[in-house]
C-alpha cells in the first residue's frame, strides 16, 4: 500500500513552529479516541478497515494544512521581517536627526560664545597698547588684565563644553545602536537573523547624523566694538557665558528627551510585531486542529492539544 507522501518539517521557518504544529497533529489523533468492546471476528475486521481508512483520512487531510500553515507561517515571518527592517530605518533616522540637532544647536551657540570671547581678548590687547608707558598700577592697568585673565577662563571652558558636547554625542549614538541590536536580537528569535537590518540602520543614522550637523564655521579672531570700555566687553563676555551654558543645558535635555521616546516607541512596535506573530501562529494551530479533526469525525481537541497562550 502506498504512503502518503511525507514533507519534511525543516519547511517550517523555525523550530518552535514546527514543534507546535506536530503536537497538534498528534494530540488531535489521539483525542477522544475510546477504546472499543471486543466483536466477532468478522466485526473486528470490519472496524479495522474502518479506523485504518480513518486515520489515512486523517494523515492526508493534516499534511495538506500543514502545508498550508507552513506557507502561511512563512508570508507571517516574511511580513514581520519586512516590518522589523522598516522599523529600524525609521528609528534610525529619528535618532540621528535628534542627534544632528543637538550637535547643530550648540555648534551655533560655541561660535557665538566663541565670539564674545575673541572680543574680549581683541579688546584687552588694545587697552594695554593704549597704555601711557608710564603708568604702573591703578584701574587702566588693572582692567585689561583682568578681562584678559576671564578670556582665557571663557575661552578654556569653551574647550572643555566642546570636548563634552562630543562625548554626550558619542554616548547618544552608542545608545541609540544598543536599542536598535537589542530589538534585532529580540525579533531574531521569532524570524531569523537581523544583524544586516541593524547594521545598514546604525549607518544611516551616522548618515543623518552628519548631514543635520554640519560644522560651524570658525569665528573671527578678535571681533570687538570699537571703543568698547573693558567692563563693558567684561560684561558682555560673562552674559555670552551665561547664554552659552543654558543653551548647552537645553540641547542636552531634548537630546535625552528624544532618546526616550525612541526607545519607548522602538520597545512598543516590537511588541506588536511579537503580538502580530503570535496572532499567526494560534491561526495556524486553530486551521491544523480543525483539519484533523475533520477527518477523524471528531468534535474540537482536546484542551490538552491546544496551542501555548501567546
Amino acid at each position: 500500500e502506498m504512503q502518503p507522501p511525507r514533507r519534511s518539517l525543516r519547511s517550517c521557518p523555525t523550530k518552535a513552529a514546527a514543534t507546535t504544529l506536530c503536537a497538534v497533529l498528534l494530540g488531535t489523533a489521539t483525542a477522544k479516541r475510546t477504546p472499543h468492546p471486543a466483536h466477532p471476528d468478522g466485526a473486528g475486521a470490519a472496524n479495522g478497515a474502518a479506523l485504518v481508512s480513518r486515520l489515512g483520512g486523517l494523515l492526508q487531510a493534516a499534511q495538506l494544512k500543514l502545508a498550508r500553515a507552513e506557507k502561511h507561517h512563512e508570508k507571517a515571518v516574511k511580513q514581520a521581517r519586512n516590518s522589523a527592517k522598516a522599523l529600524f530605518l525609521h528609528e534610525a533616522q529619528d535618532l540621528g536627526m535628534a542627534i544632528g540637532r543637538y550637535n547643530e544647536a550648540l555648534n551655533e551657540s560655541e561660535g557665538e560664545f566663541q565670539l564674545a570671547v575673541n572680543a574680549s581678548r581683541a579688546a584687552a590687547v588694545r587697552a594695554v597698547k593704549n597704555q601711557s608707558g608710564n603708568v604702573w598700577t591703578g584701574h587702566v592697568v588693572e582692567a585689561p588684565a583682568r578681562l584678559s585673565a576671564k578670556a582665557e577662563i571663557a575661552a578654556r571652558d569653551a574647550r572643555v563644553a566642546a570636548r563634552r558636547r562630543q562625548r554626550v554625542a558619542r554616548e547618544a549614538e552608542v545608545r541609540a545602536g544598543r536599542s536598535l541590536e537589542d530589538s534585532g536580537e529580540r525579533l531574531s528569535r521569532r524570524v531569523g537573523d537581523l544583524a544586516p537590518e541593524v547594521d545598514q540602520a546604525k549607518a544611516d543614522l551616522e548618515a543623518v547624523e552628519r548631514q543635520a550637523a554640519p560644522g560651524a564655521p570658525r569665528p573671527p579672531p578678535a571681533a570687538a566694538s570699537p571703543g568698547a570700555q573693558e567692563e563693558e566687553e567684561e560684561a558682555k563676555l560673562q552674559a555670552a557665558e551665561v547664554r552659552f551654558g543654558a543653551a548647552a543645558a537645553a540641547a542636552e535635555k531634548r537630546l535625552t528627551a528624544s532618546l526616550d521616546q525612541a526607545d519607548a516607541e522602538l520597545a512598543k512596535k516590537v511588541k506588536d510585531i511579537e503580538s502580530g506573530l503570535r496572532a499567526a501562529e494560534q491561526e495556524e494551530i486553530r486551521g491544523v486542529r480543525g483539519a484533523s479533526s475533520s477527518a477523524m469525525g471528531l468534535g474540537p481537541a482536546s484542551p490538552r492539544v491546544r496551542g501555548r497562550k501567546p
